[in-house]
């Protein structure tokens, strides 16, 4: 616990045991066989460049052997051509997964979010619509005309713009007035707000509907 802890560790007196083939050493050992390969190949890919390099020079003397700059398939050089172009392929495998996992996550996200959305509608009464511009549109189950769903858009300093869908009709805009000064202005309240025009909504549609019944 003290060595752990970096508490009275002397490395003359105190030794530290660890498995010799532990995931360390193992991805240690990786590492330094990668660097060697790729330092194999660099020194290899630098002395064909010199030989090429002597051999252009010797060309323009008019002593060039056009035979003699045929790569073997064993160089280095192909070697490394192998590599990137398998390196290439694991990426564009890798592309290929996560585009599919992305195309996964979107469908269930959708798929929440339509669930989630059908719950507010069901519970609170709203139907919650995310326009393009970033606002979003709530319209009440008892609303009777699309004019009548509110919008809210965030501005600047978490200041909050609502408005009605389309300008809303007059008449209903001066029906709210009341409402709108004692929720909104006078409360700061905008759930308090949204719930008394469910309530009104709610009242209306069953006046309505007792008046159709007495019909």
């Amino acid at each position: 616990h003290q060595v752990g802890a970096g508490l009275g560790y002397n490395p003359r007196t105190t030794r530290i045991l660890q498995l010799i083939d532990n995931p360390s050493a193992q991805d240690f050992a990786i590492r330094s066989e990668k660097l060697s390969s790729l330092a194999a190949e660099n020194s290899a890919l630098l002395e064909r460049i010199r030989e090429l390099e002597q051999r252009s020079g010797a060309a323009a003397d008019g002593s060039k052997d056009g035979a003699s700059d045929q790569l073997p398939e064993s160089s280095p050089f192909f070697h490394t051509i192998d590599n990137l172009r398998n390196e290439n392929c694991d990426l564009t495998q890798q592309l290929e997964d996560s585009i599919k996992l992305i195309n996964r996550y979107k469908k269930e996200w959708k798929r929440k979010a339509a669930e989630l959305r059908e719950v507010v509608y069901s519970i609170l009464g709203y139907r919650v619509d995310f326009l393009a511009n970033g606002s979003v549109r709530f319209t009440s189950m008892y609303a009777s005309d699309i004019d009548e769903s509110f919008v809210f858009t965030s501005g600047d300093d978490n200041l909050g713009v609502m408005r009605l869908s389309g300008g809303g009709s007059k008449a209903y805009l001066m029906g709210l007035s009341n409402d709108i000064r004692y929720w909104v202005q006078e409360r700061g309240s905008i759930p308090g707000f949204m719930a008394t025009i469910t309530l009104q909504g709610f009242e209306t549609h069953s006046d309505q509907a007792d008046i159709q019944t007495q019909e």
